[in-house]
C-alpha cells in the first residue's frame, strides 16, 4: 500500500500550493501602472481599518518587510519585489491566524496603491477567511474585477472551513456563481464543495462536482477524494463512497476511518467490520492505527456486539495502542452501549491519562444503563479530582438526576453550567428542561425553556411531555400548538403526548386534529401512538354528544388505520342514526370499500354522493374512482375520471395504477403520456405505477425513459422508486441495471431487498438470490411474506428441495410469518420440477388453506409436463370438482385424456368449458424491433407483414421437423364435432 501522508501535512500543502511560493511566477506580470498609483485622499475608509492606528500597522508592516530583506528599506523596493513581500506575509499571518498583522499588511497594501492587484485581493481574501472574518472576505472578494480560480478557491475553502449551514449554503451558491461565470474548478474548489456538502449532508451539488473529477482526471489527489469520500458517507450513500474509496490509489488512517464509520452510522455494521478487517491486513507497520480503532469501535453499541469489541480491545493492547486516549476512551463508550457496564469500569480504572471525554463517556454509561446514582457519584468523583467537565458530561448527570430526582444536585449542576457559560447551549438546556419538568419544578422548566430562541424537536417534546406528566394539559396544547407556529416537525414521542393530554381533557375535536397530524406525518400505530388514539375511540363511544364532525371523524380514523370494516360498519350507523355525512366522511367510507372490495356499498356511495350533489367535487371523484379501479370496475373507473375537466396529480395516479393493477398496461402508459402533455407533475406513486407497466410489458427502452423522468423530478432511490427500478431493470432481462439501482438505493427496506431477490430468482440466478437473502439476514432486515415466495421460487428453478423444505419451515418457525396460498404454490411447484409428483399431491391434500384451485393446477401442468397422466387427469377432476373457470384447466385436462386415449372424457370436458361459459384465452405475444412494437395474437392476419411472417413459421416448422420435432396437438373443441387444431 503506498503510504499516506497525514492529513495536516496535505492541508499545509494545498495552503501552500494554491496561496504560497507555487503563485510568485504570477506576479512577474503585475499591473505596474496600478503599483505605481497613489492612494486617493479617505481610501482608508473602505478598508475597514479606520480605527487602528497607522503607525502601529505600517511598523508591523515594515518590520515584516525587514525580516526577507534585511538590507533593503522599504521605500528601496521595486514593485514586483514589494508586491511578493506583501503575497509572503499575507500567507504565513493566514497560516498563524495572524488578524491584527494580517490587517497592517492590508493597511500597507492600500498605502501603496497596490490594492487593485488580483494577487494581493486573493490574499486577503484569504487571510480574513481563515482567520473567521468571513463577511470583510466576501466584501473584498466582490471588490474584484477580475477574478480567477484562486479568487474563487479562496472564499470557498474559507466558508466551508469554517463549517455550519450558513456557510456551507454559501460555498453552494459560489460554485453555482463560478460555473455561471465560466470560471474552470480545480481541484482544491471541488475539495471545498464536498466538504461543504458534507456539513449540508446532501449530494446534490457534490454529484455535479464529483462529474466533473473525472471529467478534468482527477482522481488520485488524496485530499479531493478524501473530501468526496467523507461527503458520500455523511449523506448516507455509503455504496457510492465505498466505490470512491475502491478506486483511490492510496488511502491514510482518516479515509479509512471515514470508511469505517460511514457504513457504522447507517448501523450497517457487519460492513463497517468488513472494511476495518480490510485496513488490519492492508495497513503498515508505521500507520496511525487508533484513528481506524475508534471508528469502529463507535459502531458497536449493542449487546450482540461485545464479544467483537472485546476482540478489537486485545488488537489494541497487542499493538500497543491504549496509549492513545481517544482509543481508550472509545472502549469505554463501547462497553457502556453494549451493557457490560462492569467492563467499562474495568477500562475507566485502567486508564493512566484519563480527560474530560474519559470521565463522561462513565457517567453517560452510568446513566443510560440505569446507574443513574453512579453516574451522579462519579461526577462527584470527576469534580474533586479537578477535571474540568464539558458540556455532555453535565448532560449525563442531568439526565440521571432526572430520573432518580435529585432536585437539589440538578440545581447545583445547572448553577454549574451558568458559570461555565452553557446557558444558551440546546443540548444543555434540552437536559435542564426534562429534568425540572420530571421534578414537577414547572417553573423552572419554563424558564430554561424560555431563554432560548431556537429550540429543536427534542426541547419542545420535554416542555410539553412535562407538563403532560404535571396533569396541566391545557398548557401542553397551548405548547404544541406554538411548536407548530414555529414550524417544528413533531415526532411520535411529542404526538403520544399530545394525544395523552387531548384524552385527559376529553376534547375530542382536538384529539380528531391531532390524530390527523399523526397522519400527516406519517407515524405508524405501534406504541405509543396506538395507545393513545385507542384512549380517543373511548372517548368517542363514552360522548352523548356526537355530531357530524364527529362521526365523520371516527369514521375516518377506521378508514385510514386499515379498520375498513368498522369504517363501513360505523357509517352505517350513523346513517341509521339520522346524521347527514359530509363529503369528507363518504370518501373515507369509499376509501374502507375500496380496500376491502366492497363493490356494491361503493355504488350506493357514488349514488349518495350524486344525490347529494358532489359529483364533480375533485376530492370525492378521485376516491370514486380508486375504489372502482381496485374492483376492477374499469370502465366507471374511466366515466369518472372523464366527467372532471380540472384533474390533479392524485387523480391520474388513481386511474393509472387502476389500469396497471388490472393488467391494461398499455392503456395505463397512454394515460401516462397523456398526464404529461397536460402538464401534471407525477409523484412518487404514479413513476411506481408506471415503472410497473414498463415491468409487465419488459419494455426496457420505455423504462429507462421513465426512469430518466424519475431523475429528471428529483425522486430519490428510496422505495418505492428503487424497488420499482430494480423489479423493472430485472425483469426486462436487463440484471446488472437493476443490481446498480439496488446498490445505490439508501435505507434498503424489505421491499427493496425483495426486488432483487426476485430479480435475481426470474432470471435463473438462484444461488446468487438466496446468497442475498442470507445477506438480507444478516444486516438485519426482517423477511416478510413476499421475501419468502421469493426465496421458494428461487429453491424450484434450482431444484434445491431440502432448502425449499427448510425455508417453508423456518418461515414460520423462526419469523412467524403464516404461510399463505403463494406459500403453498411454490412448494407444489418446486415438488413438481423435481419429479416429485406423488409428494406434490399429498401436500395439496395436506394443505390448511381454502384456495386448492391454485395449487392442483400447479399440479395439473406438471403431470402433463412429465408425461404423468393418470395423476393428471386426477388433478383435473380435482379442478372441475371445485368449480375451476380458468380456460388453462380444460385445456391441459382435454390434452391429458387425448394422450389416454379417452375421447369422451375429452368431449366431457369441452361440453363443461361451454355450459360454465368458459372461452379459451386468445394467446398474445409481442416484440420491439427498432424502437416499434409488432403484436401478434393467435389467428390475426392484420399485421402487415403477415405474408413474409407465413413464409418463415413454415420454414422454421419444416426444419423442425427434418431435425425430428414433432408439433404437439392440442384437443380444442371450437364447437361440438370440430376437428383438432394446433394451439
Amino acid at each position: 500500500m503506498i503510504k499516506a501522508p497525514a492529513v495536516k501535512a496535505i492541508k499545509k500543502k494545498v495552503e501552500r500550493d494554491i496561496y504560497g511560493a507555487g503563485s510568485i511566477g504570477v506576479f512577474t506580470e503585475l499591473d505596474r501602472e496600478s503599483l505605481a498609483r497613489r492612494p486617493k485622499p479617505g481610501l482608508e475608509e473602505h478598508s475597514g481599518l479606520e480605527k487602528l492606528p497607522a503607525t502601529s500597522l505600517d511598523k508591523e508592516c515594515s518590520t515584516s518587510i525587514k525580516e526577507m530583506h534585511p538590507t533593503t528599506s522599504q521605500t528601496e523596493l521595486n514593485p514586483v519585489t514589494q508586491s511578493s513581500t506583501f503575497l509572503h506575509q499575507l500567507t504565513r499571518h493566514s497560516q498563524q491566524r495572524n488578524l491584527m498583522a494580517g490587517r497592517a499588511v492590508h493597511a500597507q497594501i492600500i498605502r501603496t496603491g497596490a490594492s487593485s492587484c488580483t494577487n494581493h485581493a486573493n490574499g486577503l481574501v484569504n487571510l480574513y477567511a481563515k482567520c473567521g472574518h468571513l463577511p470583510k472576505a466576501h466584501s473584498i472578494f466582490s471588490a474584484i474585477i477580475s477574478k480567477d480560480v484562486v479568487s474563487w478557491n479562496s472564499l470557498i475553502t474559507g466558508y466551508s472551513q469554517h463549517g455550519g449551514l450558513s456557510s456551507s449554503r454559501a460555498v453552494m451558491q459560489l460554485f453555482r456563481e463560478m460555473r455561471a461565470q465560466d470560471v474552470l474548478p480545480n481541484a482544491y474548489t471541488l475539495a471545498g464543495i464536498f466538504k461543504a456538502e458534507s456539513s449540508l449532508g446532501s449530494c446534490t451539488v457534490g454529484r455535479q462536482a464529483h462529474a466533473l473529477v473525472v471529467k478534468m482526471s482527477s482522481f488520485g489527489d488524496i485530499y479531493v477524494d478524501t473530501s468526496m469520500l467523507g461527503m458520500y458517507c455523511k449523506a448516507g450513500l455509503v455504496e457510492d463512497g465505498l466505490k470512491v474509496f475502491a478506486f483511490m490509489p492510496e488511502r491514510n488512517t482518516y479515509t479509512w476511518s471515514t470508511m469505517v464509520s460511514g457504513f457504522a452510522t447507517r448501523g450497517r455494521v457487519e460492513e463497517a467490520i468488513k472494511v476495518f478487517s480490510l485496513f488490519l491486513r492492508e495497513k503498515d507497520e508505521e500507520s496511525d492505527c487508533d484513528y481506524v480503532f475508534t471508528a469502529v469501535l463507535s459502531s458497536l453499541a449493542a449487546t450482540e456486539y461485545v464479544g467483537l469489541g472485546r476482540q478489537i480491545h486485545c488488537i489494541t493492547v497487542k499493538n500497543g495502542l491504549l496509549v492513545f486516549v481517544a482509543l481508550s476512551n472509545a472502549l469505554v463508550t463501547m462497553y457502556s452501549k453494549c451493557e457490560s457496564l462492569t467492563e467499562a469500569c474495568k477500562m475507566f480504572d485502567s486508564s493512566d491519562d484519563r480527560n474530560s471525554i474519559t470521565w463522561s463517556a462513565m457517567v453517560t454509561g452510568y446513566s443510560q444503563n440505569g446507574e443513574s446514582v453512579e453516574a451522579v457519584k462519579l461526577f462527584s468523583r470527576m469534580f474533586s479530582a479537578g477535571i474540568k467537565p464539558s458540556e455532555y458530561t453535565i448532560v449525563g448527570v442531568l439526565n440521571a438526576c432526572s430520573d432518580i430526582c435529585y432536585v437539589e444536585e440538578g440545581k447545583q449542576l445547572h448553577s454549574f453550567l451558568l458559570k461555565l457559560g452553557f446557558e444558551n447551549h440546546l443540548f444543555a438546556t434540552t437536559a435542564l428542561v426534562d429534568m425540572y419538568a420530571k421534578a414537577g419544578c414547572l417553573e423552572d422548566a419554563r424558564k430554561g425553556f424560555n431563554c432560548l430562541q431556537e429550540r429543536d424537536v427534542a426541547l419542545w417534546t420535554s416542555i410539553i411531555s412535562g407538563y403532560v406528566q404535571n396533569s396541566d394539559n391545557e398548557e401542553a396544547l397551548l405548547l404544541y400548538c406554538g411548536m407548530k407556529t414555529e414550524g417544528i416537525i413533531p415526532n411520535e414521542p411529542t404526538m403520544a403526548s399530545v394525544l395523552k393530554a387531548c384524552s385527559s381533557l376529553a376534547t375530542l375535536e382536538l384529539g380528531k386534529q391531532v390524530h390527523g397530524h399523526t397522519i400527516k406525518h406519517g407515524f405508524s400505530l405501534e406504541v405509543p401512538i396506538g395507545s393513545a388514539l385507542y384512549n380517543a375511540c373511548k372517548m368517542f363511544d363514552s360522548s352523548d354528544d356526537r355530531n357530524s364532525i364527529t362521526w365523520s371523524a371516527m369514521v375516518t380514523g377506521y378508514s385510514q388505520n386499515g379498520e375498513s370494516v368498522e369504517a363501513v360498519k360505523l357509517f352505517s350507523r350513523m346513517f341509521s342514526a339520522g346524521i347527514k355525512p359530509s363529503e369528507y366522511t363518504i370518501v373515507g367510507v369509499l376509501n374502507a370499500c375500496s380496500d376491502i372490495c366492497y363493490v356494491e356499498e361503493g355504488k350506493q356511495l357514488h349514488s349518495f354522493l350524486l344525490k347529494l350533489g358532489f359529483e364533480n367535487h375533485l376530492f370525492a371523484t378521485t376516491a370514486l374512482v380508486d375504489m372502482y379501479a381496485k374492483a376492477g370496475c374499469l370502465e366507471d373507473a374511466r366515466k369518472g375520471f372523464n366527467c372532471l375537466q380540472e384533474r390533479d396529480v392524485a387523480l391520474w395516479t388513481s386511474i393509472i395504477s387502476g389500469y396497471v393493477q388490472n393488467s391494461d398496461n398499455e392503456e395505463a402508459l397512454l394515460l401516462y403520456c397523456g398526464m404529461k402533455t397536460e402538464g401534471i407533475i407525477p409523484n412518487e406513486p404514479t413513476m411506481a405505477s408506471v415503472l410497473k407497466a414498463c415491468s409487465s410489458l419488459a419494455t426496457l427502452e420505455l423504462g429507462k425513459q421513465v426512469h430518466g423522468h424519475t431523475i429528471k423530478h428529483g425522486f430519490s432511490l428510496e422505495v418505492p422508486i428503487g424497488s420499482a427500478l430494480s423489479t423493472m431493470y430485472s425483469k426486462c432481462g436487463s440484471l446488472e441495471d437493476g443490481s446498480l439501482v439496488f446498490q445505490r438505493t439508501p435505507n434498503k427496506d424489505v421491499v427493496s431487498w425483495n426486488a432483487m431477490i426476485s430479480g435475481l430468482s426470474h432470471n435463473g440466478r438462484g444461488e446468487e438470490a438466496l446468497e442475498l437473502f442470507e445477506e438480507m439476514l444478516a444486516v438485519g432486515t426482517e423477511p416478510d411474506d413476499v421475501t419468502f415466495v421469493n426465496v421458494i421460487s428461487a429453491c424450484s428453478h434450482k431444484g434445491f428441495v431440502e432448502r425449499g423444505w427448510s425455508y417453508f419451515n423456518k418461515m414460520s418457525d423462526q419469523f412467524g410469518i403464516v404461510p399463505k396460498v403463494d406459500h403453498y404454490a411454490c412448494m407444489v411447484d418446486l415438488l413438481s420440477r423435481a419429479g416429485q409428483l406423488k409428494e406434490a399431491k399429498e401436500f395439496i391434500e395436506s394443505a390448511s388453506i381454502d384456495h386448492g384451485i391454485c395449487l392442483w393446477r400447479i399440479l395439473l401442468s406438471a403431470c402433463k409436463n412429465h408425461g404423468s397422466c393418470e395423476l393428471g387427469a386426477y388433478a383435473g377432476e380435482k379442478l372441475m370438482a371445485l368449480g375451476s373457470r380458468e380456460s388453462s384447466t380444460y385445456v391441459l385436462l382435454s390434452s391429458i385424456y387425448t394422450a389416454l386415449g379417452r375421447m369422451r372424457d375429452v368431449e366431457r370436458v369441452w361440453g363443461l368449458m361451454r355450459a360454465n361459459g368458459v372461452s379459451k384465452d386468445v394467446g398474445c405475444s409481442w416484440i420491439t424491433v427498432e424502437k416499434q412494437c409488432h403484436t401478434f395474437v393467435v389467428g390475426d392476419t392484420m399485421h402487415p407483414r403477415v405474408e413474409e411472417i407465413k413464409v418463415l413459421v413454415n420454414f422454421v416448422s419444416r426444419r423442425m421437423m427434418e431435425e425430428g420435432f414433432t408439433t404437439m396437438l392440442d384437443s380444442s373443441y371450437v364447437e361440438e364435432g370440430t376437428q383438432l387444431v394446433l394451439s
